[in-house]
């Protein structure tokens, strides 16, 4: 078949050959039962001024179910539609603002803005199975009622879509395998809320939690209800809590990039009522600057958190003194697995992996390469006065691992069994043992004895077979500089 050259009739502009019965049928029609339908001929300005919503939705309603929306410009720069009213998809449609700018050689985002909604109106509401691309959705502001940028029925797609200046950017419900390809959520009061959502996930997406104003501390994702959220890539920024997890059955957070001005900001929360859920993060980069916790489940039951590979720095500049990880109870249903992950520069103690207190709960801890902890051990039994005493400690599994270093000084009184607290709890009282070693200053090394008591390690000489008491010339005579140094390996509760 012989096809005419292009921009001959009966030709495409590429020059390709079209059925004369197809160029015969008027242009509205074709567009309807084509299921392909431009915004440009229903009407619409995209000027930014002029009220685009009646077109817009013309143009959507013509579509049909399953049709494609083309809401870009052609080699025009984007453009900018102004609506008053709310839209509403239809199921499986796809609306594309993607415009190709001519002399910039990149694609433009069409952008819809909703500049007078002023209570609880909704952007753009979906059908079931809608796909939204190269969009940006422009709200009243993230201080205007609750509006919100998107609503969905069943399971959207969107890629390349922005969603900015809204009480909600998007609120999910009962969403199934929906994702969102980098995409942006900006000065939102709340980035994105997901309720009763399965299997959802974020690929390069960014959330910049500042408010309309420019104020930080807004909330990235509010994971209400949510059987498997997955997060890859991207960023969660400014923000006063990143995600908070009502009830989660999985959460999974891959090469994620953490970072907030906002003083007290939380990374991670769970809710009171949170049960059973595992928490994995893995390759996030996390500044933990001015934060309170990264991740505080201290209100979950029953968790599980892994956490591999993972970068936190924090300077000494921060206004807090930050932790990683808090968790929740009960003690003997909660497992930790921490392997690689590096606080090299984590400059502003005490950044660990949590405060002593909450990091005791879990009763399977594995530690696996993590870094020893510096405790400063309590002194008690004998008289401290200006003594000092150093420890360090590691755990792995429910294995506790540490040492003691204590100094005599000046006016420390060497009378009576040392005792000093240990970081956890032992298991039982059936006197783990540990091992003492007493150095003389200057003149040498001696052995004593030492047992374990539930929270307590006691020293002192061993007089014939027996724990006894250290006298001010027993088993030298102490004098500054002198040492206890104990060692202990011990099952913690």
């Amino acid at each position: 078949m012989l096809h005419p050259a292009a921009g001959q009739p009966g030709t495409t502009a590429w020059g390709d050959s079209v059925d004369a019965a197809l160029v015969a049928v008027p242009a509205t029609y074709a567009r309807k039962d084509g299921r392909r339908v431009s915004v440009w001929d229903y009407g619409v300005v995209g000027d930014g001024v002029a009220n685009d919503s009646a077109a817009l939705q013309a143009a959507i309603t013509a579509a049909g179910v399953g049709g494609y929306i083309d809401a870009g410009k052609g080699t025009h720069a984007a453009a900018v539609f102004k609506c008053l009213t709310g839209l509403t998809m239809l199921n499986f449609q796809t609306l594309d603002g993607s415009s190709f700018q001519v002399g910039v050689g990149t694609t433009g985002t069409a952008e819809i803005r909703f500049p007078s909604f002023t209570a609880a109106e909704v952007g753009l509401t979906l059908g079931d199975a809608c796909v939204v691309k190269h969009l940006c959705l422009r709200g009243p502001g993230s201080a205007v009622g609750t509006c919100k940028g998107v609503v969905n029925t069943g399971a959207p797609q969107f890629h390349g879509v922005s969603i900015i200046h809204w009480a909600t950017g998007a609120w999910m419900t009962g969403a199934y395998y929906t994702s969102f390809w980098h995409c942006e959520f900006s000065r939102n009061g709340t980035g994105l809320i997901l309720s009763g959502c399965y299997n959802l996930s974020l690929f390069g997406t960014r959330f910049e939690c500042r408010s309309s104003s420019g104020t930080p501390g807004g909330l990235g994702i509010d994971a209400g209800t949510v059987r498997g959220l997955n997060i890859s890539g991207g960023s969660i920024e400014s923000y006063g809590t990143a995600i908070h997890v009502g009830n989660a059955s999985i959460i999974n957070l891959d090469n994620v990039y953490f970072e907030s001005a906002c003083t007290g900001a939380y990374g991670i929360t769970s809710g009171a009522t949170m049960d059973q859920v595992v928490l994995n993060l893995s390759g996030c980069m996390v500044y933990l600057t001015d934060h309170n916790r990264w991740v505080n489940f201290s209100d979950a039951t029953n968790s599980v958190l892994n956490s591999h590979g993972n970068k936190f720095t924090c300077p000494t500049t921060s206004s807090t003194s930050p932790f990683g990880f808090t968790l929740g109870t009960p003690q003997a249903t909660t497992e930790v697995n921490l392997s690689g992950d590096s606080w090299a520069e984590v400059a502003k103690v005490p950044s660990y992996y949590t405060d002593i207190s909450s990091y005791s709960t879990p009763g399977r801890n594995t530690l696996q390469g993590g870094p020893w902890e510096v405790v400063t051990p309590t002194v008690s039994g004998i008289t401290q006065g200006n003594g000092t005493v150093t420890g360090r400690v590691r755990t792995q599994g429910k294995t506790v691992t540490g040492f003691i270093a204590f100094t005599v000084g000046s006016t420390t009184v060497m009378t009576g069994r040392a005792i000093f607290s240990l970081p956890y709890n032992a298991h039982d009282n059936n006197g783990h043992g540990a091992s003492v070693m007493l150095r003389e200053a200057g003149n040498g090394y001696f052995i004593a004895a030492a047992v374990i008591e539930v929270n307590v390690v006691l020293v002192g000489p061993s007089t014939s077979g027996l724990l006894g008491g250290f006298t001010t010339t027993t088993p030298f005579t102490w004098a500054t500089g002198d040492q206890i140094v104990v060692d202990y390996n011990y099952e913690r509760v």
